[in-house]
């Protein structure tokens, strides 16, 4: 099930998330994230931050150094709003069940 940015629990998630900074011993500035909390906050693993980085996809991110990465909170949110899901979640069919019996010939 898709949750959109417009579900008050998704929304309180995220804006409380960053209360939790005055624990990350790397950074503690309210208006951003460490990967490892924002792969906390969509349920990823850190790994899954820095593959998307490195494949140029996922939210936008700030390098301030050769190993310190951070997450800007307002672009992160307006990331969110312009990722927003708004139908059903529809797999593609599969090559085999869209086939008609008439292409083998």
């Amino acid at each position: 099930m898709t949750r959109k940015l417009t579900d008050p629990k998704l929304i309180q998630r995220l804006l409380l998330a960053g209360a939790s900074h005055g624990s990350s011993p790397q950074w503690s500035r309210p208006d951003s994230y460490t990967p490892s909390e924002l792969a906390q906050i969509l349920n990823v693993k850190v790994d899954t931050l820095r593959s998307w980085r490195s494949q140029g996809r996922g939210p936008p991110f700030v390098v301030l150094g050769p190993r310190t990465v951070i997450y800007m909170r307002k672009r992160f949110l307006k990331w969110c709003a312009e990722n927003e899901a708004t139908g059903a979640y529809r797999p593609r069919a599969s090559r085999r069940a869209s086939a008609s019996p008439n292409d083998s010939q």
